[in-house]
C-alpha cells in the first residue's frame, strides 16, 4: 500500500510539474501577445498622427496652391500686357523708320527744335529700357511662380499618395 501511495504521489508530482511547464509556456505566450499587442497600438496610433499630419499638410498645400494660381495668373496679365506694349512699341519703331541722331541734328530748323528732338529720343529710349527691363522682370517672376506652384502640386501629390499609403496601413 505505501509503495502504491508513493508510485501515486510520484505520478501526481510529474503530472503537477507538466502542469507547471504549461502554466509558464501559456504565460510566456499571453506575455508575447500582450507585447504584440501594445505594438499595434503604437503602430496604430504613430499611424494616425501621421494620417493627421498629412491630412493637415494637404489642407496647407491646397491653400498655397489656390493663392500660387491667383498670383500667377495676375503675373501672366500683367506679363501679357507688358508684352502688347512692347509690341506696340517695335512697330511705331519700324512704322517710323530709323532716324539716327545725325539725321535728328541736320533736319533741325534751330537749337531749340534740335534740343526738343534730342529730349524726346532720350525719353523714349529711356522708355523703351523701362518696358524692357519691366518685361524681363515680370517674366522671370511668372516663371519663379509657376516653378513654385509646380513644386507644391507635385508635393500635394506625394502627400495624398502617402495619406492614402498610411489610410491603407490603417484599414489593415
Amino acid at each position: 500500500l505505501l509503495d502504491d501511495l508513493s508510485e501515486q504521489s510520484k505520478d501526481t508530482e510529474e503530472y503537477i510539474n507538466t502542469l507547471d511547464e504549461k502554466i509558464r509556456y501559456m504565460k510566456n505566450q499571453l506575455t508575447l501577445a500582450e507585447e504584440g499587442i501594445e505594438s499595434s497600438k503604437d503602430k496604430i496610433d504613430s499611424l494616425e498622427k501621421e494620417y493627421e499630419s498629412n491630412e493637415n499638410k494637404i489642407v496647407e498645400l491646397e491653400a498655397s496652391i489656390k493663392t500660387l494660381t491667383a498670383q500667377t495668373a495676375e503675373l501672366q496679365k500683367k506679363f501679357d500686357d507688358s508684352l502688347v506694349k512692347y509690341y506696340q512699341r517695335i512697330r511705331a519703331m519700324y512704322v517710323s523708320g530709323n532716324m539716327t541722331v545725325l539725321e535728328t541734328l541736320l533736319t533741325s530748323d534751330d537749337v531749340s527744335t534740335l534740343l526738343t528732338r534730342l529730349e524726346m529720343i532720350r525719353r523714349v529710349s529711356q522708355n523703351d529700357k523701362s518696358l524692357l527691363e519691366t518685361l524681363q522682370s515680370q517674366g522671370e517672376k511668372l516663371m519663379s511662380t509657376k516653378d513654385d506652384l509646380s513644386s507644391q502640386k507635385t508635393s500635394l501629390e506625394v502627400t495624398q499618395t502617402t495619406l492614402e499609403q498610411t489610410q491603407k496601413t490603417l484599414t489593415s
